[in-house]
């Protein structure tokens, strides 16, 4: 007798942007972070970082020492210093450290984003001893919220790849692409709904929501996005009084870590950092490192043509001061990018189910 496919249900979670005050505060960090550098910073940063091209030293230019930095300290604000010295070495290689100079540099940047990061009051995450463990939440813990997420679709385990296309799965494309076509995509049932209520399966996702780390290991590509996918273990639902157990739940959204630092990059640009503009993705390949996938290329091309677009009709209006253009924009592309969202995933998703 063959086995029954386990069966997951997905929900949509688009979360981008939302925050818009921390990243406006962001983008005047950055600003004030490279005045307060200043000019002698810009010298020594020049000679810290070399690479051996046909047996000669080439040192690279300060931008790439500054947005190394920049990076390192955007994903990892709360670290300490010896901590931050070593993710920073470790984004660096397999580039040379000059040690003559890349000490100083690195000592004029910790401190004074470190001060100007403590002045400007921007969020840190919240210390691991404020979080309730799942067995001391209570009955009352557990109260409606307005609802964030959105039913999807479910699907059994055989084609649950359609939402991970990456590099691993190439060789299985063909196979993937019949599975895709078979009538295996289902829409989620009024008795399935039932019995995932959606107030306590938001709760359950608020919840395991503060405990996830910021990291590029789980970015997957669905459609023209990259995504994070959140899986909720039957011990977190029963504890947030979800009885189905026939069920997995999965919630799909925007990777926030990997759109807030696309903005980032967005904004170095339009500072004038990186002195090539249009070559945003190649700059995104280098933030990102050994964490690049060759098909974040399309997604990211999707946003960078969507921001640089909106950015310019803002600048052609005459009606938006100069200090309001990043909130504008902000405004703009998350609207944009979330009408992109309901399209591709959402309703692309219902009418495969269809």
């Amino acid at each position: 007798m063959q086995s029954r496919d386990t069966q997951y249900c997905y929900y949509s979670n688009f979360n981008l942007f939302e925050n818009t005050s921390q990243l406006i505060k962001k983008e005047k960090f950055i600003k004030a972070l490279l005045q307060t550098l200043g000019e002698e910073w810009r010298i020594y940063a020049g000679y810290s970082i070399s690479i051996e091209l046909d047996g000669s030293i080439n040192h690279l230019a300060w931008q790439f020492c500054f947005e190394h930095l920049l990076f390192t300290w955007l994903e990892n604000e709360d670290c300490q210093y010896q901590e931050f010295y070593e993710k920073a070495i470790l984004r660096i290689q397999p580039y040379k450290i000059e040690n003559a100079y890349f000490r100083a540099v690195f000592d004029g940047f910790f401190y004074s984003a470190q001060q100007l990061w403590s002045k400007m009051k921007l969020s840190r995450p919240p210390s691991q001893e404020s979080f309730k463990q799942v067995e001391q939440i209570k009955q009352e813990d557990v109260r409606p919220i307005s609802n964030i997420l959105k039913p999807l679709v479910l699907v059994s385990e055989k084609i649950i790849n359609y939402f991970k296309k990456d590099e691993q799965m190439r060789t299985q494309e063909q196979n993937q692409q019949i599975q895709y076509n078979q009538p295996t995509w289902k829409q989620i049932s009024k008795l399935t709904e039932e019995s995932l209520p959606i107030d306590q399966i938001e709760n359950a996702y608020l919840y395991v929501m503060q405990f996830m780390e910021n990291s590029y290991k789980n970015c997957q590509v669905a459609k023209s996005f990259i995504v994070n996918i959140i899986e909720l273990n039957q011990d977190v639902l029963g504890r947030f009084y979800v009885q189905n157990q026939s069920v997995k739940v999965r919630i799909m959204q925007p990777s926030s870590l990997m759109y807030n630092n696309l903005l980032s990059i967005w904004i170095l640009a339009n500072a004038g950092v990186q002195p090539q503009y249009f070559d945003l993705i190649g700059r995104a390949k280098t933030m990102l490192g050994v964490n690049w996938k060759d098909n974040y290329q399309y997604p990211l091309e999707v946003f960078f043509q969507l921001i640089t677009k909106l950015y310019g009709n803002i600048l052609l209006n005459p009606q938006i001061k100069s200090d309001d253009q990043l909130n504008q924009l902000l405004k703009s592309l998350k609207v944009q990018l979330a009408i992109l969202w309901d399209q591709d995933i959402v309703q692309q998703t219902v009418q495969n189910s269809q």
